[in-house]
C-alpha cells in the first residue's frame, strides 16, 4: 500500500524555500507515529532539509531518495534511485501487499506519486501562509475522506488544525 503524508495550509501550500509553513508538535508526533519503521520516498530537498534541521536522515526508517542528480550521495543508510519506475519496481519487489510505504514530499514527489497512491494523510492547518512557492497536489473526486479529526489549537500548536484520512475510491480490494 502507498500512502501520502503531508501537512498544508487550507490552500494546499506545504513549504517555503525548502522549509515547512508550520511548526505544529502535535503534527510532528502524528508524522512519525505514521511513518517509523516505514519505507519513507522523499526528494532529495526534501531529505537535505530533515539533515539540516536533525542533522541526520529520518531514524527508524528506510529512507529513499529520488533524485535526478547521478552524483548524489546521501548518508550511508539512506538509498537513492533516480526515476520513480526504479521506487515502483522496489515496492513491488519488496514489499508485503499490506505494508505501508509513504512518500513525504516535497510537491514534485507528491504529484509523481499521487496517481499510485492508496492513501493520503493531511494535516490541515486552519491559516493561510502569506509566502509559499511549494503545494500539495489538489486531490479529485477518485478520493473520499474516510476519517477527520479537529484539533483546537493550544500552548504547544498555535493554530487549529484538521488530520484527515483519504483512500482512493478507485483502489479499494
Amino acid at each position: 500500500m502507498l500512502s501520502l503524508i503531508a501537512c498544508c495550509d487550507k490552500t494546499l501550500a506545504i513549504g517555503y524555500k525548502n522549509k515547512l509553513l508550520y511548526h505544529l508538535p502535535a503534527d510532528m508526533k502524528h508524522f512519525k507515529e505514521k511513518t517509523e519503521g516505514k519505507i519513507c520516498i522523499q526528494g532529495r530537498s526534501t531529505y537535505e532539509s530533515i539533515i539540516g534541521i536533525t542533522g541526520k536522515p529520518l531514524q527508524n526508517r528506510r529512507n529513499i531518495i529520488l533524485t535526478r542528480d547521478q552524483n548524489f550521495k546521501p548518508d550511508y543508510s539512506s538509498f537513492v534511485y533516480h526515476s520513480i519506475e526504479e521506487v515502483l519496481k522496489l515496492i513491488q519487489g519488496q514489499v508485503n501487499t499490506d505494508e505501508e510505504v509513504m512518500v513525504i514530499g516535497g510537491s514534485m514527489i507528491y504529484k509523481a506519486f499521487l496517481p499510485y497512491a492508496d492513501k493520503v494523510y493531511l494535516t490541515i492547518v486552519d491559516s493561510e501562509s502569506n509566502e509559499a512557492d511549494s503545494y500539495f497536489p489538489m486531490l479529485d473526486d477518485h478520493w473520499k475522506v474516510t476519517n477527520k479529526q479537529h484539533n483546537e489549537a493550544d500552548e504547544k500548536n498555535k493554530y487549529n488544525y484538521f488530520f484527515l484520512t483519504f483512500e482512493n475510491k478507485c483502489r479499494q480490494k
